[in-house]
C-alpha cells in the first residue's frame, strides 16, 4: 500500500471515528432529554397532587376519597421513577426518585391524618351521646363512659402520630424539592412557602382538637 493509500485510509478511519462519536453523543443526548422529559412530567403530576392534598388538610371527611386517589396514583409514579435509566443522568434520577417518594409518603400520612381526625370526632360524638342519654349515673354508665374516654385517648394518639409523621414529610420535602429544583422548571416542584403553610395548618388542627377532647373527658358532676 502506497503512502497516499495509507493517508486515504487514515483519513477515512478518522472520519468514521468522528461520525461514530457524534452519533453516540447524539444518541446519549436524546436519551438524556427523554429522561428529563419523563422526570419533569412525573414531578409536575406529583406536585399537582401534593398541592391539592395540602389544600385539603382542613377539609372534612368528604375529602378522603380524593386523598386516597392521589395516594394510589403516586404509587405508580414511584414505580415509574425506579424504571428510569439512572446511567443517563444519575443526579437527575436520584433527585426525582427522592422527591416523588417523599410526596408519596406525605400523601399516605395525609390520609392517616384525616382518618385519625375523623376517628377522634366520632369518639367525641359517642361520648356526648352517652352523656345526653344518661338517666342516672349508675356503675354501668360510668364504666361505659370511662371506656369511651379510653377509646378517645387511643384515637387521639393515632392522630398525633399521623400529624407527627406528616410534619416529618414536610421537613423532608424541603430538601428533596430543593435538590430537584435544579433539574426541572420551578413550577414542577412544590414551593417552600406552601410547605410552611401546611405545617401551620397541621398545628392549628391539633390545637382545635385538644380542648374538645378535654371537654369530652370531663364527666358531669352528680
Amino acid at each position: 500500500m502506497t503512502n497516499q493509500s495509507w493517508i486515504k485510509f487514515g483519513v477515512s478511519a478518522l472520519a468514521l471515528a468522528v461520525v461514530g462519536t457524534l452519533g453516540m453523543w447524539a444518541y446519549n443526548e436524546a436519551q438524556r432529554r427523554e429522561v428529563q422529559r419523563q422526570v419533569a412530567a412525573l414531578a409536575r403530576d406529583s406536585t399537582d397532587r401534593l398541592r391539592e392534598t395540602l389544600g385539603l388538610l382542613s377539609a372534612g371527611a368528604e375529602a378522603r376519597p380524593t386523598l386516597e386517589a392521589h395516594f394510589a396514583a403516586l404509587e405508580d409514579a414511584v414505580q415509574a421513577t425506579r424504571r428510569l435509566d439512572a446511567s443517563v443522568d444519575p443526579g437527575l434520577v436520584s433527585a426525582a426518585t427522592a422527591y416523588v417518594t417523599d410526596v408519596h409518603a406525605l400523601l399516605r400520612r395525609a390520609v392517616a391524618l384525616h382518618a385519625g381526625r375523623d376517628a377522634v370526632r366520632s369518639e367525641i360524638g359517642a361520648i356526648n351521646s352517652h352523656l345526653r342519654a344518661a338517666g342516672t349515673r349508675s356503675t354501668d354508665w360510668i364504666s361505659q363512659a370511662l371506656s369511651l374516654q379510653q377509646r378517645l385517648t387511643s384515637s387521639f394518639l393515632d392522630y398525633r402520630l399521623a400529624a407527627g409523621g406528616l410534619e416529618k414529610s414536610l421537613t423532608s420535602l424541603r430538601d428533596t424539592s430543593q435538590n430537584l429544583r435544579s433539574f426541572v422548571p420551578p413550577a414542577a416542584v412544590i414551593e417552600a412557602e406552601q410547605l410552611s403553610s401546611a405545617e401551620k395548618r397541621v398545628a392549628e388542627l391539633t390545637a382545635q382538637l385538644e380542648p374538645e377532647i378535654e371537654n369530652a373527658k370531663r364527666l358531669p358532676a352528680g
